[in-house]
């Protein structure tokens, strides 16, 4: 069955790049067997990447913080910090416990 999905066709793009930056870019896009085109696209890709979790990153702040202003309900630092030190020495510890924060 052919799918209803269409790929989308690339398009067109111009960007101005100083020559220095341009002499880089061919010279890093050698070095990992690429063409400048394909090195740049690979750069683009991983900077969406990087935005998009960061978004994702800062959305989900969001949530966490929204709860604890409804909850005022938090781990201590300490009580966390101690918790990640035991987990790192390979001990099993209990997990810390949200506490009502002061106002």
């Amino acid at each position: 069955m052919p799918s209803t999905a269409r790929k989308s066709r690339p398009t067109t793009t111009s960007l101005k790049i100083p020559s220095q930056m341009k002499a880089t870019i061919a010279r890093f896009a050698s070095d990992e067997g690429m063409t400048p085109h394909g090195y740049l696209l690979s750069l683009i890709k991983q900077g969406l990447d990087r935005a998009s979790k960061r978004r994702e990153f800062v959305a989900q702040a969001r949530i966490r913080l929204e709860e604890f202003d409804r909850t005022r309900l938090a781990i201590p630092a300490d009580g966390f910090h101690r918790y990640l030190d035991e987990k790192a020495t390979g001990k099993t510890p209990t997990r810390p416990k949200p506490t009502k924060w002061r106002k």
